[in-house]
């Protein structure tokens, strides 16, 4: 008895104790022994609780956070704005680093069941207006791109596009103070986005893309919560590739009747 007391118990027998001395410490090392395996488990159950989703389930449920299931419109107010060397008065030379006058362009964003997403021009005379008004030649052609493109970053789309890339990593971080997944995605040209999701409500809050293995633009994202959706009310894009920035502001979300 002993020797197999020896063999399985962490503490020595005392030879002076009789069998109902021993007895009652096997029942104690026996209770705390059921009370460690019980902690053990609890431990390994929160464990597999934290666990990073795999890359489908953050698509489905980025998808079904942000995706309405009726169709809506929103005017959005573009601001493009730009730092670079402009040209001064003729004979003067290049002036020293300057802020471009910044380009407003408001559009009605409009999203359609089975379609998608599609812009609108909105006060296209007024728009013209104020691109002209003060704005040299030469610098008006430092920001034409501005004065033309309405800019969409389509989640949904890009989400999707993560599940076709060659390689994607899954992590962690904090952006904010509020705990995400981050995702990197990329093909073997280098072309490839990184994403932080937040772990709890599932909405893309920032957006890094590269083009051949190049920096093109970083993109921060701010919501607010309607008819249980997270619905984009501002939007910052800086592009790398030029020094300009994008920055939008979403009015009212109007839902199809």
């Amino acid at each position: 008895m002993e020797k197999k007391l020896k063999m399985c118990l962490p503490y020595p027998v005392d030879r002076s104790q009789n069998k109902k001395g021993v007895g009652m410490k096997m029942k104690m090392y026996s209770v705390k022994l059921l009370i460690a395996v019980a902690f053990v488990g609890l431990l390994v159950l929160n464990g597999q609780a934290g666990e990073k989703p795999t890359l489908d389930d953050i698509v489905a449920n980025v998808i079904q956070a942000s995706t309405s299931p009726e169709a809506y419109q929103v005017k959005v107010t573009q601001t493009v704005s730009k730092e670079t060397a402009v040209r001064s008065a003729e004979g003067e030379g290049i002036a020293p680093l300057a802020t471009v006058p910044s380009v407003t362009i408001p559009f009605m964003l409009i999203y359609e069941l089975g379609k998608g997403f599609s812009t609108k021009k909105v006060d296209l005379e007024e728009r013209s207006a104020k691109i002209i008004q003060g704005v040299q030649n030469d610098i008006m052609k430092e920001t034409q791109f501005g004065a033309n493109v309405r800019i969409t970053l389509n989640i949904q789309k890009l989400m999707k596009e993560l599940q076709r890339m060659e390689k994607v990593i899954i992590g962690s971080g904090v952006l904010n103070g509020r705990q995400c997944y981050t995702i990197s995605g990329k093909y073997s040209n280098g072309t490839g986005c990184v994403l932080w999701v937040d772990a709890e409500h599932w909405y893309v809050s920032k957006v890094i893309i590269d083009i051949l293995r190049n920096r093109f633009s970083e993109s921060t994202l701010e919501y607010r919560y309607y008819k249980n959706l997270w619905l984009a009310s501002r939007i910052v894009i800086n592009h790398a590739s030029d020094g300009s920035r994008v920055t939008q502001e979403f009015g009212v979300y109007e839902f199809a009747q």
